[in-house]
Order: C-alpha cells, then sequence, then structure tokens
C-alpha cells in the first residue's frame, strides 16, 4: 500500500481524489486543507508521497515544499494546481517538486495521470532507498568482516555490528536470539538486541525474546525454515497466524534471517518495525542474508578456535613451550601456580622457576629431549613462587618442531597438595600409633571371616598384651573363644547384619586371661579397610567399675530402708498430731459442756452452744485427718455430712430436722487451709437455720449442695423454714456471727449472696481452688 498525504483547500477534491485513489485498493489516502496541518502530520507519520496544491491560505504549495525540504525530508513531492503559468512551474521545480501536474476538467483522466506519477515516484524512491540500504549493509558487512578477521572477539563486537544495521534499515528494533544446543526451540535465547525509539517498542512489544519465543513455539515452520538457511518475512501479507502475531506485538513488519555455524543453525538476527510497514526489497533480504553468513562464518571460526584453545588456556595443569632456553608459550595455568604475571613470566628463563637444587636437573632434560626425535621424560622438581615459596611439581617433557627447529613441551603439575597429603598422612600414621600402642584400654583389630565371624587379629596394642598376659605371636594365633567364649555371639548378633545402624556397639563381657576372668566393655566398630571388612574393638577394663557398682546398690539399698523408716515416721507423728490436736478440742468441747450445765441462763447457754459447735467443726477435720491415709484433704462431702448432723443433733435431739448433703463428686477433696474456714461458715449458717428457721417447729429440712465448675467450688445452704424477718440484714451484720462469716469468706478468696422469702432462706457461696501440679 503506497501512503499519500494530499493537501488542498478545496475539501470536495480532496474527497473526490481520496474516494478514486483508495477505490484502486493501491493507496491509502490521508487529505489535509492546509500546509500547517500538513506539516504535524509528517511530524508524526510518514507517507510515500505528497500530492500539494498551490494555492493555500497562509503557506502555498511551493512554501511547503521548501520546508520539507529545508527539515532534509527525501520525500517525492508532487505540485497539483489550477496556475498554469510558466513561473509556477519554474519555481516548483527549482524548489525540487518530482512533478508539476495541472488540474484539468476531465476528473477522471486527471486521476489517472495522478495516480500512475505516483506509482513511479514510489518505485523509484523504494530503489533508490534499496540501492542506498544496501550500499550501507555491505559497508556494515564489511566492517563486519574486516573486525572479526583481525580476531576481534564475538561479544565485544556483535552489538557495534548490529547497531550499525539497525540505524542503517531504519528500523525500531534489532536483535539476535541463540536456538542451538538443542532439537526444539523452547528456550531461546537473547544474545544481544538493540533498541530505537524504546519508549514506543516498550509500550507495544516488551523487550525481550518472549514474543519471537511464542511465534516460533507456534508456528514450527518457521524453525524449519530457519533451519534450511531461509529468512522468514513477515508483513500485513503473509499468513494468518504471522498477521495475528504482528497484530499482537504491534509490529508493522519483521525480518528473521539465520545465523548458520558450520552446518548447524546457530540463532537468527531479528529485525522489527513499528512505524510503518517496511517492504523487504530482494536486494536487502540478499546482503542481510550475506551478513548472517559473516556472523555465522566469524561464530564458527570462534567456536572452533575455542575448541583447540579452551583445553589448553583453560586447564588445570600448567603448560609451556621453550626454546633455545627462552619461553615461547605459557598458559593462565602457569601463572596461577607460579603466581607470575604473563608478561613478567616469557621475559624470564624457564630454569629459573625451579628450586637452585633441580635446575640442573631440568637444564639436562631439557637438552637432550632437543637432540632427541620423539622422546619423552618425567620429572618431579620444587619450583620456587614470586612470594618465594616451595612448591612441588610433577613435569611431562617431550619434543615438537616449531619454525622448523626442535623446541620442548611440557606439562605442569603442581603436585604440592599431593606431597603434603603424603607428609600428612605419614605424621599421621605415626600419631594413630602413638596412641594405639599407648592407650590405656585394650585395642584389637580383627578381620572378619566369610561365615561372619570374628577372624585373626590383625594388630593389638601393648595394653591387651600386659593385660591378658600373653605375648604377641600367642595372642594373633588364638581364637576369639579362646579369648572370649561370649564375643563371637555378641558380634553375631550386633554387628554382623547389613543393617548400616549396627556397624556400631558397646556390651559387656569377660575376658579369658593367663590368669582368671576379667570383666570388660567392649565398643566395636565394623569398617572396610583396604577393601575387606575388619572391625576395631575397643575393650576397658572395668573391675573397679564392678566393684563400685556393688557398694553402690548396697549403699542404694541402705537409703532406701532409711528413707521408708523415716517416712513411716514422719506418718506416724503427723497421725498423732491431728489425733492429738481432735482431742485437745474434744476437751475443750467436754469443758464447755460441763460449764453449761451450771448455767442457769439461757443467753449464756447459747454462746457455750456455739463455741461448742465451732470447736465441733475444727475438730471433726482433724479427726478425718487422723482416719485417712492423707494427711492434707478430706472428702468434703462426707464431712459437711457429719458436721451437719451434729449441729442438728445439737438442737433437736429427737426432733424430726433432717439434713440432706448432695455432692456433684463424692471424691470431692479440700485442703485443711479451706476446710477448717468452710467448716465455721457451715457451722453459722446451719446453727442460724437451726435457731430461726423453724420457731414452734420440730421438723424441717436443711439441703447442702455442693458442685465443682473447673477450678471454683460452689456450696448452697438452703432451709424450708420461716425465712428473715424484716430488717434482719443490717441487725445481723453487728452479730458475732455475721462478722465471723464475713471474715472467712475473704479468707477463702470467694463470695457469698443471701436469698429469703416465705419458702426459705438461702445461701450461695463460691471459692475458687488452686489446680493441683502435675
Amino acid at each position: 500500500m503506497i501512503r499519500v498525504l494530499f493537501v488542498d483547500d478545496n475539501i470536495e477534491l480532496c474527497s473526490v481524489f481520496q474516494l478514486y485513489l483508495e477505490d484502486t485498493k493501491e493507496f491509502i489516502v490521508t487529505t489535509c486543507y492546509c500546509a500547517a496541518d500538513a506539516l504535524q502530520n509528517l511530524g508524526k507519520y510518514q507517507y510515500d508521497v505528497i500530492v500539494s496544491d498551490y494555492n493555500m491560505p497562509g503557506m502555498t504549495g511551493i512554501d511547503l515544499l521548501e520546508q520539507i525540504k529545508k527539515d532534509k525530508n527525501p520525500i517525492p513531492f508532487i505540485l497539483f494546481t489550477g496556475d498554469d503559468t510558466k513561473e509556477t512551474a519554474i519555481a516548483a521545480l527549482n524548489a525540487g517538486a518530482d512533478f508539476y501536474q495541472e488540474k484539468v476538467d476531465d476528473i477522471e483522466i486527471q486521476i489517472l495521470d495522478l495516480s500512475n506519477k505516483i506509482r513511479m515516484l514510489y518505485a523509484k524512491n523504494k530503489a533508490e532507498e534499496a540501492n542506498l540500504r544496501k550500499d550501507a549493509i555491505l559497508e556494515c558487512i564489511s566492517y563486519a568482516a574486516d573486525h572479526f578477521l583481525r580476531g576481534y572477539l564475538w561479544e565485544e563486537e556483535i552489538e557495534e555490528i548490529l547497531s550499525r544495521f539497525g540505524e542503517t534499515l531504519q528500523i525500531q528494533r534489532a536483535y539476535i536470539i541463540r536456538v542451538a544446543g538443542s532439537d526444539t526451540v523452547k528456550y531461546p535465547e537473547l544474545v544481544v538486541q538493540c533498541v530505537w525509539e524504546e519508549e514506543r517498542c516498550a509500550v507495544r512489544n516488551p523487550l525481550h525474546e518472549e514474543p519471537i519465543r511464542s511465534y516460533l513455539l507456534e508456528n514450527d515452520w518457521v524453525y524449519e525454515k530457519l533451519k534450511r538457511g531461509e529468512p522468514v518475512i513477515g508483513t500485513m501479507y503473509s499468513d494468518e497466524d504471522t498477521r495475528s502475531f504482528l497484530y499482537k506485538t504491534g509490529i508493522s513488519s519483521l525480518l528473521l534471517a539465520p545465523i548458520i555455524s558450520g552446518t548447524v543453525l546457530w540463532g537468527f538476527i531479528g529485525l522489527e518495525n513499528y512505524h510503518h510497514e517496511h517492504v523487504w526489497s530482494d536486494e536487502e533480504v540478499k546482503a542481510i542474508h550475506l551478513a548472517t553468513g559473516v556472523f555465522g562464518s566469524a561464530k564458527y571460526r570462534i567456536e572452533i578456535e575455542e575448541m583447540f584453545r579452551n583445553p589448553i588456556q583453560h586447564g588445570l595443569v600448567g603448560i609451556f613451550v621453550t626454546q633455545n632456553n627462552h619461553f615461547l608459550y605459557t598458559n593462565p595455568r602457569m601463572s596461577q601456580i607460579f603466581a607470575y604475571a604473563r608478561e613478567e613470566m616469557l621475559r624470564s628463563l624457564p630454569f629459573m622457576l625451579f628450586h637452585p637444587d633441580d635446575r640442573d636437573l631440568f637444564i639436562s632434560s631439557c637438552s637432550t629431549l632437543l637432540l632427541s626425535t620423539f622422546s619423552t621424560d618425567h620429572l618431579e622438581l620444587r619450583g620456587i613462587s614470586a612470594n618465594g615459596s616451595v612448591l612441588y611439581c610433577e613435569l611431562f617433557l617431550s619434543q615438537i618442531i616449531l619454525s622448523g627447529r626442535p623446541a620442548v613441551i611440557c606439562t605442569l603439575l603442581d603436585i604440592s597438595a599431593r606431597k603434603f597429603a603424603e607428609q600428612r598422612l605419614l605424621e599421621s600414621e605415626s600419631k594413630f600409633r602413638e596412641i594405639f600402642h599407648n592407650s590405656n584400654d585394650m585395642i584389637f583389630l580383627h578381620a572378619i571371616s566369610n561365615d561372619n565371624e570374628p577372624g585373626a587379629i590383625l594388630e593389638v596394642n601393648q595394653v591387651a598384651l600386659d593385660t591378658l598376659g600373653y605375648s604377641r605371636d600367642l595372642l594373633v594365633q588364638m581364637r576369639w573363644d579362646e579369648i572370649c567364649p561370649d564375643f563371637v555371639d555378641y558380634v553375631q548378633k550386633k554387628h554382623l547384619t547389613d543393617s548400616q545402624d549396627m556397624s556400631r556397639n558397646t556390651f559387656e563381657t569377660e575376658f579369658r586371661t593367663s590368669s582368671g576372668l576379667v570383666p570388660v566393655e567392649v565398643n566395636s566398630h565394623r569398617f572396610t579397610f583396604q577393601g575387606n571388612p575388619v572391625m576395631l574393638s575397643v575393650a576397658r577394663n572395668i573391675t573397679e567399675r564392678k566393684v563400685a557398682e556393688v557398694r553402690l546398690r548396697q549403699s542404694e539399698e541402705t537409703l532406701k530402708q532409711n528413707i521408708l523408716t523415716s517416712l513411716y515416721e514422719k506418718d506416724t507423728l503427723l497421725r498423732e498430731i491431728h489425733h492429738r490436736v481432735k482431742n485437745n478440742m474434744q476437751i475443750i468441747t467436754s469443758i464447755l459442756t460441763l460449764q453449761d450445765y451450771r448455767v442457769n441462763d439461757e443467753k449464756i447457754h447459747e454462746i457455750i452452744r456455739d463455741c461448742r459447735n465451732r470447736i465441733s467443726s475444727m475438730a471433726i477435720i482433724h479427726e478425718k485427718l487422723y482416719m485417712t491415709e492423707s494427711f492434707s484433704e478430706i472428702l468434703l462431702g462426707d464431712y459437711l455430712q457429719e458436721l451437719t448432723d451434729r449441729i442438728v443433733h445439737e438442737f433437736y435431739p429427737v426432733g424430726d430436722v433432717t439434713a440432706c448433703i448432695i455432692t456433684c463428686d463424692p471424691n470431692l477433696c479440700v485442703d485443711i487451709e479451706r476446710a477448717i474456714p468452710l467448716g465455721l461458715i457451715s457451722n453459722e449458717l446451719i446453727t442460724n437455720s437451726m435457731k430461726y428457721a423453724f420457731p414452734d417447729r420440730e421438723s424441717g429440712t436443711i439441703t447442702i449442695v455442693v458442685e465443682q465448675k473447673e477450678s471454683v467450688i460452689s456450696v448452697r445452704f438452703s432451709d424450708d423454714g420461716v425465712g428473715l424477718p424484716p430488717g434482719y440484714e443490717s441487725d445481723q451484720k453487728k452479730t458475732l456471727g455475721m462478722q465471723l462469716i464475713e471474715n472467712l469468706v475473704f479468707q477463702l478468696q470467694g463470695t457469698i449472696t443471701t436469698v429469703s422469702d416465705s419458702g426459705g432462706t438461702r445461701y450461695s457461696l463460691e471459692f475458687p481452688i488452686p489446680q493441683k501440679k502435675r
């Protein structure tokens, strides 16, 4: 499609020309009604040809042309005007117009003539542009070939060369993607890219290889075509998949050219345009294909050179070539070994790298090799590094021919670590033998037979000989059942299995010495030594420990008996204390009873009875503690039942007043610290019920409900008496009993509430109990 910018202040004429030209399906026409709008459009969009009227308000067509030329825009220009004067035509051609066409009455002939001129200018301009680009591309190819032939590195030059190609072709993005190394192209690698107008590209197409990767994955034919060495061109006239890809990514035109390294597709160069659809001419495609051929050849040459250079340059051994007692070549490893810079090493003499005492041997070997054909030599010499430290070197020398003369090539290994390891091994072996023979324990190294039994003794230390009382010659000839009858069974059970975690074990047994049996503790370990299964057994004489264990068991038994006796005496003492406290309280109660017989005053009689009941509530606790195994807790239900029964019997020895204790848990216990205040509170509340709940009555019921909710105990007292009289609460606070209840509730850290009506009186007491420690 040819993009035409049509400029004319005649709106109807613009519409007619646009309609006729676009109807041919060859043109895309943009219309402007003044020169200013045309200049503004030229700043935003790209056109192939401009057709402009001459007479327009503000700026004439020739003024527009002169401004375009001033902006150095080479776009073809046709001046289309009704002013047919000779001066106008000359001015237009002098300004740089490609054609000057007069407006005529026959519109169809005029449009036909104008369209032919547009096609002619478009073809001429594209041909000129293609030739210019071809020349520029060939210049870039020449630059690339020159640099690659001079030995410049691919990685250092490829970005500069790619940048030159992109600027020459006036595209927005150029890149190289590597696909070699696998049969598929699932993971292409972006090697390098150059982007022009990055902001525009970033909006429409992410600056990485992902879109191209998707294009290759979805279109196998693209990869196959590249493998055959054929370029892939993508335009709006391509296949449906390519057009869809271009539309998604915002690319106007695309060219993928293969880079063949040897005979293998190494990768491809990609060229993208976002402004307009770039029509790739045959000359451009051929030139770009030639360029990728240069890239591929350079890459192939580099790969071949690397194939041979890498083993030498990056090898783990030093390599050098010497001729006439001078270095011709040293690889980087030589500099690493001797800590000299390569230039510094090349300026020195080869034999200077070695210890003064070893230099003559090196010189003699080199002289012999230079006089012999196909000869080699092997040396071990000491080297001297740049910092003066000594290192050990292993050299493999042979003769080669360079420039028609014999030379010596040497492969040098730094064996300092091996030498030091051998030295450490000798030191370690010496230390092992020192430890082995001077250990305080008996040590045996013995083989394991094919029957999975302990075999011959391979090594034994001096302590074992002294302890067992045998000579070394005799001991190594003895069987294990002669030394320890149980040793074979222990080893077979504990060690001679396929389980990895059974390779170590410790057990106790007895060894037979020349004078009797000795108890020992054996720590054995199975492992492989020189390819054969062996076992290392360390045996310790535990005679003293066995004697100490017997003494310790005797001491423990004596201590246990003393502790049991002490605990029994303690239990007896506590039981006796509770019994005596209970008896003392009963004596006090009896004294109060005797005193009560001597008193005729009813008020004093009541006070003595209340005191006697309070003492009894505490005495019951000590009686319960005395009668149980535990000296710290009592059963709450049993205690309240007995306490209530005593109080009821005190007031109604032959009456019908009954007391009922209801508990959710018959095994509910409280400690003595809470039992005493709870008993005193219960005594006061039950006593009040007996005094005031049943006036003029000989029957009644007192109910006590005990519940435990988590760590809180709830005790509810209720009677079916007449209830409290009016004003009782304020008067009651003045009494000793209520003051006692208030203080005891505070001591329990609890709360108490009172409800009274015609149905009786109800008290609700709640207090916490501590959780038992496990």
